[in-house]
């Protein structure tokens, strides 16, 4: 991560403190890119806060300040997610540059496998916009705009991060990966179908230190598992990503008394935010099918796959799972804040809105 900016801050003052403030500011980061994503889909505040608490504090960023550069990688997803958005949506030379800049400051984190992984969800959301505009009727070549201005994206990124790309690229053609079969040591930790319950319970097979769910201290290939594994988001969550799933199977409910151009707006964005949760609920199944490797035929797929099949700790893509359970979370709260305006007084929907602010907030 020499070319990563934040870096830059051991130059000026080497030591554990700076060491703490760089952790630190990759929290924030994650913090305020999903604040950013979730008002940018026309969430409501208290409900991007949720989503913005649910990521930064899941146990999936938490258990990396033990690997800073995927730490970095992870932390930059939602702002990457929120800049590509915002470009697809409304193409610009600025949005270009802003969408081009943080894949390019992803890349220069030192790490990677999380920039490919985010990579793998772009494009898959490309695709999801090819769908999504074929059904509304629009042209082909409409249609395919989505494909175009990603790979603009992604190609004045990646210049820009040439300095980091290039090494990396040489280094993987001499590595052992690129002339021996590594099958073993790519999927040697998947996850297993057990390992889903810490998505429930993190401490299901125990803590670091000796306490109430461990007698002993760890082993340092315990903890390295534990670490690898961590995926908890909180119950809460889990709770309002599973009422957003739910919205698609509920007709939505509409504050009265609107005009009706903002009846057409509102039906509008209900229509556009069912298609995010379509999209972030096949996000879910993308991340958890190439963090498992599960079933066999994928597991060779990804295995012969350039870039992707080199990448060993696959379990390492549960960080996409975890991000769009935080989406779905901040979007099922939102459907839920939604349905309270209809039938409560205002100061009763902001009591229960800040009761669940404070629950979630204790959570992790």
């Amino acid at each position: 991560g020499l070319f990563y900016p934040l870096n830059y801050l051991y130059f000026l003052w080497p030591g554990t403190w700076t060491f703490n403030l760089v952790i630190l500011a990759q929290f924030w980061i994650a913090g305020i890119g999903m604040y950013l994503l979730c008002r940018s889909l026309r969430l409501g505040a208290i409900s991007a806060f949720i989503g913005a608490v649910s990521y930064t504090f899941s146990r999936s960023l938490v258990a990396r300040i033990v690997h800073l550069s995927i730490l970095a990688g992870a932390a930059l997803i939602p702002f990457i997610f929120w800049s590509v958005d915002r470009a697809l949506k409304d193409w610009d030379g600025r949005k270009l540059a802003v969408a081009a800049a943080c894949v390019t400051l992803q890349i220069l984190t030192g790490h990677p496998q999380v920039p490919v992984y985010t990579a793998v969800a772009l494009w898959l959301f490309a695709a999801f916009r090819i769908v999504e505009g074929k059904m509304r009727g629009l042209s082909f070549s409409a249609c395919l705009a989505p494909v175009g201005r990603l790979l603009a994206i992604f190609v004045l990124g990646y210049a820009l991060a040439a300095a980091q790309l290039v090494p990396w690229i040489e280094l993987g053609l001499q590595s052992p990966r690129a002339t021996h079969e590594i099958r073993d040591f790519i999927f040697a930790r998947a996850t297993e179908m057990r390992d889903l319950l810490l998505f429930l319970f993190p401490y299901l097979d125990g803590s670091l230190a000796p306490g109430l769910y461990s007698r002993a201290t760890m082993t340092f290939a315990q903890a390295q598992y534990l670490w690898e594994h961590a995926v908890y988001v909180g119950i809460l969550p889990l709770a309002l990503a599973l009422l957003a799933f739910l919205q698609l199977q509920t007709d939505p409910v509409l504050p009265p008394a609107l005009s009706e151009r903002r009846v057409i707006r509102a039906k509008n964005d209900l229509q556009a935010r069912r298609g995010y949760i379509v999209y972030f609920v096949l996000l879910m199944i993308v991340g958890l099918m190439m963090s498992s490797a599960a079933p066999a035929p994928f597991k060779v797929l990804l295995y012969v796959t350039p870039v992707l099949g080199k990448l060993r700790d696959v379990e390492r893509a549960m960080v996409l799972p975890v991000f769009a359970l935080s989406l779905l979370a901040a979007i099922g709260l939102d459907g839920l804040s939604a349905r309270a305006r209809r039938f409560e007084s205002r100061a009763q929907t902001a009591l229960r809105l800040r009761l669940a602010v404070a629950a979630l907030a204790l959570l992790p």
